[in-house]
């Protein structure tokens, strides 16, 4: 990266610079997509410096109010349409009744394109989709394939489009066993060979062709898109049934012989992986940390496992950061003691882009949230309502009124990086900053003599509903928050109501939060 391009913003220069960001970097990156401080993650840090992006995006609350839609408007289940099937390695009769008729029992049934069996394999699904492949293939190898009147550009233009598509569909449930990513890549070359003008006669290596095609194994398409549905998972709220399913813990003995690969392992797999791109920068928000701890102490028991898992984090891995909440000291102390990492801790919000950020190197306090980046100026102010200031800085240099040490205080925020206004919301915007052109973050701070910007507390954050966080983008979307966020003992966050999200014609969502 140039530091000196004026095309880069202080901002995301300071951020480059005090995380140490490279073109060798891999980012696993949970943080929601929809923040701004998010983006600057996802995009400009690989624009500047080169970085790659696995991505988990955030979870589409409005997906929840189909079903309910659906009961509210009188959609009943046909039986005449409907079957039932029971997942068990052993066939057991079960009788389903709708009204006074029986379901019938199969064994395996297709649901929205994808082949479900009573033994929860995937192995019949995935020879469907190469079969759907292959038909597709067949079709396209005089017209297409292999005619030499038609470029490569325009051949691989149509295998994106497609034959991956017919190959790759449902592809998020698939439980990745070393005969299945040997069948699918044996597909994928399959098409491949033929555009390149070779045959397996050539001996001619798969990574090869793919790079003389300049196309990415298909492999690592399916691993990032089941990385991306994981994310969906792991943010689902207690009530949506995929997220049930997938932290359920079933009870009884589970048969003998070696345990079947599941797919809640991904992500420890993905993180340990010596496969490339290998990740060497993980990103995610309290709440995932916690499940990947409770996950760690339920299943991960054995010392050897463990003893290998905090020397793969130490060794591969260089940063490991936690946003978007106040990290609680438990989580913050477990991770430490499992992966040998300390969560690096920064603040940001929509309208403010990244603003504060714990050191790279040095030490890291727990519950601070930093210092802030260059281009950014903060201020505290005491809550009551006065314009009374308790300290304020840049990343050079802070200052204390005397006698308000250690006070607490909202949170002001001032920079280049700060948006201008609320999209056709003038008075909201008026009410969002002060006299002076500072932003009302809404959030309760102290300084400390060192130099970092602290949490009121380490289990909770308070936001202020003087002017409401009101998050615009291009959505607009409006966040009603309460004052507090509360974790449980689990330092889980749980969203209790979910049908209190409201439509409106202008496609406004105002979203309630109870914790």
């Amino acid at each position: 990266m140039n530091k000196s391009s004026p095309s880069a913003p202080p901002q995301v220069q300071g951020l480059v610079s005090a995380w140490a960001w490279s073109k060798d970097d891999v980012i696993l990156h949970t943080l929601p997509l929809h923040h701004v401080h998010g983006i600057v993650n996802k995009l400009l840090c690989p624009l500047w410096a080169g970085a790659t992006c696995v991505m988990l995006p955030d979870f589409h609350p409005h997906k929840v109010q189909f079903a309910a839609e659906c009961e509210a408007v009188g959609m009943r289940i046909s039986t005449s349409k409907s079957e039932s099937m029971v997942l068990n390695r052993k066939r057991v009769e079960c009788t389903l009744r709708v009204g006074d008729e029986i379901l019938p029992q199969v064994e395996e049934f297709k649901y929205l394109g994808v082949l479900f069996t009573s033994e929860g394999r995937m192995e019949g699904e995935i020879d469907r989709r190469i079969g759907a492949a292959s038909a597709v293939m067949r079709t396209l190898h005089g017209s297409v394939v292999v005619k030499r009147e038609l470029s490569r550009k325009a051949k691989l233009s149509i295998y994106q489009s497609i034959y991956v598509p017919a190959l790759t569909y449902g592809h998020e449930l698939w439980v990745m066993t070393e005969r299945t990513r040997s069948r699918v890549q044996a597909a994928e070359m399959s098409f491949l060979r033929r555009v390149a003008g070779l045959s397996l006669r050539d001996r001619v290596r798969s990574s090869v062709i793919r790079e003389e095609l300049g196309v990415d194994p298909l492999l690592l398409r399916v691993e990032r898109s089941q990385m991306r549905w994981l994310g969906h998972l792991v943010r689902m709220p207690p009530g949506r049934l995929p997220g049930e399913v997938f932290r359920a813990r079933p009870t009884g003995r589970r048969p003998r012989g070696r345990p079947r690969t599941r797919w809640r392992d991904y992500v420890w797999e993905k993180l340990l992986s010596s496969e490339a791109p290998r990740v060497n920068v993980f990103m995610a928000v309290p709440t995932v940390y916690s499940k990947l701890i409770l996950h760690y102490q339920q299943h991960l028991t054995q010392p050897n496992v463990r003893d290998y898992i905090r020397a793969v984090c130490q060794e591969r891995i260089r940063l490991m950061v936690s946003g978007s909440a106040a990290l609680p000291l438990p989580v913050l102390q477990n991770w430490e003691q499992i992966s040998g990492h300390t969560l690096l801790e920064r603040y940001g919000m929509t309208e403010i882009g990244m603003a504060l950020s714990n050191p790279l190197l040095g030490p890291r306090i727990p519950g601070a949230v930093g210092v802030p980046l260059p281009g950014v100026e903060v201020r505290i102010v005491l809550d009551n309502g006065s314009s009374i200031v308790v300290a304020e800085g840049n990343h050079r240099h802070s200052q204390v009124c005397p006698g308000l040490e250690g006070k607490e205080g909202d949170l002001l925020v001032r920079g280049t990086t700060v948006f201008k206004e609320y999209w056709n919301k003038p008075q909201e915007t008026k009410e969002s900053f002060d006299a002076d052109g500072w932003f009302k973050t809404g959030t309760l701070l102290h300084h400390t003599c060192l130099h970092q910007v602290d949490y009121t507390c380490l289990y909770r954050v308070h936001y202020t509903c003087l002017h409401r966080v009101n998050y615009t983008c291009l959505h607009r979307v409006h966040y009603t928050c309460l004052h507090r966020v509360h974790y449980t003992c689990l330092h889980w966050v749980h969203y209790t109501c979910l049908h209190q999200i409201h439509y409106t014609c202008l496609h406004q969502v105002y979203y309630t939060c109870f914790h």
